[in-house]
């Protein structure tokens, strides 16, 4: 039986891998360790003895530092959490193969679906400090390694476009990015990838994106249409805050082996769990 470490078991993705586990032995860390063993990635001096003494198949890592504003004020802190606290626990523990999850933002962005293998061109810190994970994981035993870029995840937590949508119902003006684009996958198909690849260890990058790149006004444009409401009261707005031009990642043969194939912002909230629609929620 393999015995996987889940590394950071309170985020969305890890709980919908962890549905999908099976015939497995799981070992998971949280922060707080109300989720199994008590793993603060800003402190890896003492790492529990539960985790010394086992011997993994996979380690696979969902817990970061993800907010990019978060990322930008404390660079240092993001650096340590993304990816040097990680390296010290690659050199302590008996861990097999690691699975580690990265983000289109090791890239400008300003080209559309980015090869595997182009070259780090970090967006912001956040974008940095995973580029770093990146580089230093895959310097020594590469074949041990597998890293999964993703782009954005759309998840149960995710209540902008429902927002937007009941708003417009209740006959409210909103004001959406035209300039602002996303490339939307679901939490669910990252989980299965994920679980194949846990089966199937395939080492090296492996992409998840959406077919495209959308802006804000226009994914909320089609779903008000689709819902039959009066598109007059979407009104297109300026982005606030920098962004890349481009969010969308190349997905390639290796990805599609494992199972995922580039989904449209259409499918990604069609097969939402609840309904976008009256009533329903949008994740």
């Amino acid at each position: 039986m393999k015995r996987i470490l889940l590394i950071g078991a309170n985020s969305s993705i890890a709980r919908s891998y962890k549905d999908c586990l099976t015939e497995v032995e799981v070992i998971c860390t949280s922060r707080d360790g109300q989720l199994g063993v008590k793993l603060d990635l800003l402190d890896v001096k003492t790492i529990p003895e539960q985790l010394l003494t086992h011997v993994f198949d996979v380690a696979i890592v969902f817990a970061g530092m993800t907010n990019i504003q978060e990322c930008e004020q404390h660079p240092e802190m993001a650096q340590r959490i993304n990816c040097n606290s990680l390296l010290v626990l690659r050199s302590a523990l008996k861990i097999k193969r690691w699975i580690l999850l990265s983000t289109n933002l090791v890239f400008s962005g300003k080209q559309p679906k980015t090869l595997h293998n182009n070259e780090h061109a970090p967006f912001n810190q956040y974008g940095l400090s995973k580029a770093n994970m990146e580089r230093s994981f895959l310097a020594k035993a590469p074949h041990q390694v597998a890293i999964v870029r993703i782009t954005k995840v759309v998840t149960p937590s995710f209540t902008l476009f429902k927002n937007w949508l009941a708003k417009i119902r209740q006959g409210e003006v909103i004001s959406a990015f035209d300039d602002m684009t996303l490339s939307p996958i679901g939490v669910t198909d990252v989980a299965k990838f994920l679980h194949q690849l846990t089966l199937t260890f395939k080492s090296g990058i492996h992409q998840l994106s959406g077919k495209g790149d959308d802006s804000y006004f226009h994914v909320i444009n089609c779903l008000a249409e689709k819902e039959g409401l009066d598109r007059k009261h979407i009104m297109a707005a300026s982005k606030t805050v920098t962004s890349p031009e481009f969010t969308s990642l190349h997905v390639s043969e290796k990805e599609n082996e494992l199972g995922f194939s580039p989904p449209d912002f259409h499918q990604v909230f069609s097969s939402c769990e609840l309904n976008l629609g009256k009533g329903g929620e949008c994740v």
